[in-house]
């Protein structure tokens, strides 16, 4: 819990800078930590802010975007609740999407 708590609070910040690396002792083995690539891609994070200040709830906004690389499921789970679906049908068919597709497809489907 105490790493989670740290990596959330490393992540919450908006300006990381490459140079920044931390490390982690798990199991009593330290682990470097260090930002690759570009600071800010898409992630996980992005998309259960973007889902919370939506129609969603902290623990949907949380389930939605389980292991998401960007807004994807957030962008897709709005547009199918602003449709014809309820919350946990948006939710479910949303989760692990990449983009609004899957949205716009049941949507047809439902029509």
């Amino acid at each position: 819990m105490k790493a989670f708590l740290l990596l959330a609070s490393l992540l919450s910040f908006d300006n990381l800078w490459a140079d920044d690396s931390f490390i982690v002792t798990r199991d009593g083995k330290d682990y470097l930590c260090q930002l690759t690539g570009n600071p800010n891609p898409g992630s996980a994070i992005d998309c259960i802010n973007k889902a919370y200040s939506g129609p969603f709830s902290k623990d949907e906004s949380m389930r939605l975007c389980e292991g998401a690389r960007g807004v994807g499921p957030a962008d897709c789970a709005m547009k199918s609740y602003s449709g014809p679906f309820n919350r946990e049908e948006s939710i479910t068919l949303c989760k692990r999407s990449g983009t609004i597709a899957h949205a716009d497809c049941a949507i047809k489907a439902y029509a």
